[in-house]
């Protein structure tokens, strides 16, 4: 090795505002060598990596780098891949910003040990491990001398983690690659790497050379964690042992690597839990859901009142003597009797192997009455305080008005206590500040103006997070719920960018309020900006149990999902890149029954939304966002025409059916039918004044349907497709005759052949 190294690093310190992240480490990287950094999230390993490529600055110290190159491979591969680009196409824009290659596309993906088969897949159709071998690709596309791998294997199977560090390990020796391989697991670095160093809040509390470091521990931490190491050779020793290992190794070779479950996040109101019940009662709860397919249990402790006893939000049973008070009475006895079904929760979801986390609701403001402010949920602060709301004289019926105003001392205050309180008194893997509940929170107008008190009460959240990761010895995350569009979040006063980019979060999840699910949510912009600023994050999109198709002036008109919605909507993220999804008050009741069981069986996979499932796509709209984001289409007059787009994931499978609805105010005028086209095609046949029912609520506005059939085939490539994976495009000309009739509703269905 060269004597001079090719990275540098000399007392370098990391601020994040007030929060030093890096405090003072030094390195070197040589040339050839393979260093590893190890610790546990947020112990500041992937700062000293955003920092090494520019992503970050120094606060003090030096970085010097003496590499004509150096490029990063991120954790999220399939998050860092452009869902909409296949794999040449990602490929050839490197080529392109960097003028020209050595190597073709089909040459770097032979290094990389995949077949030039892949150049036309998007990463929607490649396994974990494939999209990480294309992110590698895409790095040595550029011709780095160090590559900078931030934990590059912790969201593949184990099967797939060893031929990725095995990649890893051949391309240093071929190409003389200096790699910097961070991971929270020392098994990951243990015979990867020539030197090792440990990372504990911020700092290095041992190095040397891996011999060095495994088998003579310096630091208390490092012992921990290499006692946290499974021993399999000495697990699975003697004769009987020995077959066992055996029996695993054939049962490798013989199968495929899968990849991980998607994510299912799974949040239901506390409302209907506060009930006279013995612990058992709650564990049958839990067992009920947590059953296979739920991979997070997100328990909700609050209203605008705490469920559990608390001193800086005021208990719920403060409201024994007021209207609707019943519950106030379950949540006394529990607490008397000392059941605490958050505690009972969070036990029996680590025993199912569920990670269980709290959300917390940052300004419920339900039931409101303008001549009645004694509901048991309104608590004594609010009733007494009109100056914190958000418009202190509004005497109206729009519950958005009476949320508090976070510009205010007192209510941040109140929240960040009531978080501190909740991290301190529970075991949970994380929190989130659910700002979805309710999504106002500032004086109208002030939005903007006043976001950074929401940054201050994440920012004390963090804190609080990593306190409670230091008593309890794991990592504690923080989490947050926002609208489904940046711009709208913005408009809200939420920033989950400048969130991200300061470590603050671990989690975002973009999802609608209420009313309606938005079948056209950006989940690939979401992900492309907070990966920018922090990769690691968790981006999950949302949806609440319902949506509305028609969006009407007088009253709601949302309905619950069914299945094939569902299945559409998940079909429109998974196609964006999404790990998986997250579902907010998904109520187990006569109605809901059929939902619920799909989705906690994990019927809603990514294959079988592509290939089993029928599926729904409705034209919805977004919730209290202004009309530059809403994407509002609906309702539009028949006398101005339309051009309604209404995204799709993926194509429809060979001989499917496919099924346009449309529900108007009226009936149309006489050959209106046959001017209407799905991407410039007619249908084959159009059944007239069709059912409403199952696709419209009861209390729809919609007097006349036209149900449109088209040729249930796969799509070919071809200048008129009936049906396309991406914008498909609904379209009639204006009707002169039309009176005031409107186009109110409209979806796409798909469904597999009648047998």
């Amino acid at each position: 090795m060269d004597a001079e190294p090719l990275i540098e690093v000399k007392d370098l310190h990391v601020r994040y505002g007030r929060m030093e992240a890096v405090k003072g480490v030094s390195f070197s990287l040589a040339r050839g060598e393979t260093l590893g950094i190890v610790g546990e999230s947020g112990s500041g390993k992937s700062t000293i990596a955003k920092t090494l490529i520019g992503l970050e600055r120094p606060f003090s110290g030096s970085v010097t780098c003496r590499a004509k190159s150096v490029q990063m491979v991120f954790q999220d591969a399939v998050g860092s891949l452009n869902p909409r680009m296949t794999v040449r196409q990602a490929l050839e824009e490197v080529f392109r910003v960097k003028g020209g290659s050595r190597r073709t596309a089909a040459e770097l993906l032979d290094i990389v040990g995949l077949s030039a088969a892949v150049l036309e897949q998007y990463p929607r159709e490649m396994s974990g491990g494939q999209c990480q071998r294309v992110s590698v690709a895409r790095a040595l596309a550029c011709e780095p001398e160090v590559l900078v791998a931030d934990e590059p294997v912790s969201a593949l199977d184990v099967s797939v983690q060893a031929r990725i560090l095995n990649l890893l390990r051949d391309l240093r020796r071929d190409l003389g690659l200096s790699i910097l391989l961070i991971a929270h697991d020392l098994a990951v670095v243990k015979n990867v790497c020539d030197r090792v160093c440990v990372m504990q809040s911020g700092e290095f509390v041992d190095a040397g050379t891996s011999e060095e470091v495994f088998a003579h521990p310096k630091s208390a931490y490092t012992k921990r964690l290499l006692a946290a190491v499974p021993d399999v050779g000495r697990a699975l020793s003697g004769r009987f042992g020995r077959a066992i290992a055996g029996a695993l190794v054939a049962a490798f070779a013989a199968v495929a690597p899968c990849q991980a479950k998607p994510v299912l996040i799974y949040n239901e109101d506390d409302s209907h839990f506060m009930k006279k019940a013995q612990p058992e009662a709650f564990v049958r709860y839990l067992d009920s859901v947590c059953r296979g397919a739920v991979t997070h249990f997100f328990m909700c402790p609050n209203a605008m009142r705490s469920n559990v006893e608390s001193r800086h939000l005021e208990p719920l049973w403060k409201a024994l003597a007021e209207p609707g008070g019943i519950r106030a009475v379950a949540a006394k006895w529990l607490h008397d009797n000392g059941i605490d079904p958050y505690a009972i929760w969070a036990k029996r979801a680590r025993e199912r192997g569920v990670s269980p986390w709290f959300t917390v609701r940052m300004n419920d403001i339900h039931f409101v009455s303008p001549s009645n402010f004694t509901y048991c949920g309104l608590s004594t602060l609010w009733k007494t305080r009109p100056d914190l709301r958000r418009d202190p004289n509004y005497r109206g019926h729009t519950w958005h008005w009476y949320a508090f105003d976070y510009a205010h001392r007192e209510v941040r205050e109140q929240h960040i206590g009531y978080i501190r309180e909740l991290l301190s008194r529970y075991d949970v893997d994380g929190l989130e500040l659910d700002w979805m509940r309710f999504p106002h929170h500032f004086a109208p107008g002030r939005e903007r103006a006043d976001a950074h008190f929401l940054t201050d009460v994440v920012r004390a959240a963090k804190r609080a997070a990593d306190d409670a990761a230091k008593r309890l010895g794991h990592p504690v995350k923080i989490g947050c719920r926002v609208t489904t569009t940046y711009e709208g979040a913005l408009e809200l006063g939420t920033d989950p960018v400048a969130w991200a980019k300061e470590g603050l979060i671990d989690m975002l999840v973009a999802c609608n309020f209420f009313a309606t699910a938005d079948f056209n949510l950006p989940y690939a912009d979401w992900a492309a900006r907070i990966h920018a600023v922090d990769p690691h994050v968790m981006v999950v999109p949302g949806t609440d149990s319902s949506v509305e198709k028609e969006r009407l002036s007088v009253g709601h008109s949302e309905k619950l999902l069914s299945v094939p919605e569902i299945a559409g909507w998940c079909d429109t993220v998974y196609s964006q890149g999404a790990p998986g999804f997250y579902v907010f008050n998904p109520f187990h009741h006569s109605v809901t029954g059929e939902v619920w069981n799909a989705l906690l069986d994990g019927r809603f996979s990514p294959e079988a939304v592509r290939t089993t499932l029928p599926r729904s796509y409705p034209v919805s709209h977004r919730e209290y966002a202004s009309p530059a984001v809403a994407d509002i289409q609906l309702p539009v007059a028949l006398s101005s025409g339309a051009d309604i787009h209404i995204p799709v994931g993926t194509r429809v499978p060979e001989g499917w059916n496919v099924n346009l609805k449309m529900g108007f105010s009226g009936d149309v005028p006489e050959g209106f039918a046959a001017m209407v086209r799905l991407n410039g095609e007619q249908p084959i046949c159009c059944l007239a004044d069709a059912p409403t029912s199952p696709w419209l609520p009861a209390t729809t506005k919609v007097r006349y349907v036209l149900d449109f059939s088209f040729a249930g085939r796969a799509v070919r490539p071809r200048p008129s497709e009936p049906f396309r994976a991406g914008t498909n495009h609904v379209t009639f000309a204006a009707v002169p005759n039309a009176g005031k009739c409107r186009l109110l509703a409209c979806e796409l269905d798909i469904s597999p052949p009648s047998r």
